[in-house]
């Protein structure tokens, strides 16, 4: 009788622990964005300073202000309750998925995008998701310390990597924007920015879709889908990466834009042609 007893208490401290103490809640909804941070930085293979990795991860963070200020601006002319499977969708869309997914983008697109650092194609990738699991972090830091460990633990295996794959795709696509910005293709350009944010915001769109009307076989689909597709794009990009700016041709694979033909080096800030010189005669960045 003692032994078990003893049991007992000892399983219900563990529960209470678990479920109430702050301290080890807000490492459960900590871990899964660090292995994923990690995940995507092994996979670089010319590794970003630290600096401007915990910077791009801070602005992500930052990102969930806008964001949420947004959100509840939209939400108060809304009745979500009233919402049918069609305006539901639409609200997910405009309401949700788009107002995250652009100010998860506008921070690298500010802070990073014309800068010496986004200077490979990987780089987009990394910068992309580490913007987007500072959001997550932080929304799942305020999700878990709320609701406990069992949230932790689902959020662990869904929500983070979700918004994972989002990031990835999003810099699969400002890949493709960067590539056509700094060679002055303006309609593709502008075409593959739009994807950035369009693609990331539809995919997140149908994974709480599914969710929010409990269709979750779709659900379940449709994410294991979304994490295949991901690490494949991470694993093709990372092992295919390349500068953005070069002077001479290289081999390609259909899958990765190809480097012109060229002996024309690009100023890495504005993209103008830069003919040998030491500063861009455009808009003065140092070569």
């Amino acid at each position: 009788i003692n032994k078990k007893l003893i049991n007992i208490s000892i399983r219900l401290i563990i529960r209470d622990v678990m479920n109430y103490n702050p301290l080890v809640l807000l490492i459960i909804a900590i871990i899964p964005v660090v292995f994923l941070l990690s995940y995507i930085y092994k996979h670089d293979p010319h590794k970003e300073t630290f600096g401007s990795l915990i910077k791009m991860f801070l602005l992500g963070v930052l990102s969930i202000i806008p964001t949420v200020i947004v959100e509840l601006l939209i939400s108060a002319f809304v009745d979500e309750k009233n919402l049918n499977i069609i305006s539901l969708f639409i609200y997910v869309f405009i309401g949700v998925a788009i107002v995250e997914e652009f100010f998860k983008w506008i921070m690298i697109k500010k802070f990073v995008y014309n800068t010496e650092k986004f200077d490979e194609y990987y780089d987009a990738i990394v910068y992309c998701t580490y913007s987007s699991l500072g959001f997550a972090c932080l929304e799942n830091i305020l999700y878990v310390v709320s609701s406990g460990l069992g949230t932790g633990i689902v959020r662990a295996f869904t929500a983070v990597p979700g918004h994972t794959c989002f990031g990835i795709i999003m810099g699969y696509y400002l890949c493709y924007a960067k590539f056509n910005h700094i060679r002055n293709n303006t309609k593709e350009y502008k075409k593959y920015l739009s994807l950035s944010v369009l693609v990331p915001a539809i995919a997140h769109t149908l994974y709480d879709y599914f969710l929010m009307v409990g269709l979750l076989i779709p659900a379940l689909a449709f994410y294991i889908f979304l994490v295949i597709y991901c690490v494949k794009l991470v694993k093709k990009v990372s092992t295919q990466n390349q500068p953005f700016f070069v002077s001479s041709p290289s081999t390609q694979t259909e899958s990765i834009p190809p480097i012109p033909n060229s002996q024309t080096n690009f100023c890495p800030n504005c993209g103008n042609p830069t003919n040998g010189g030491n500063y861009c005669t455009k808009c003065g960045h140092k070569i």
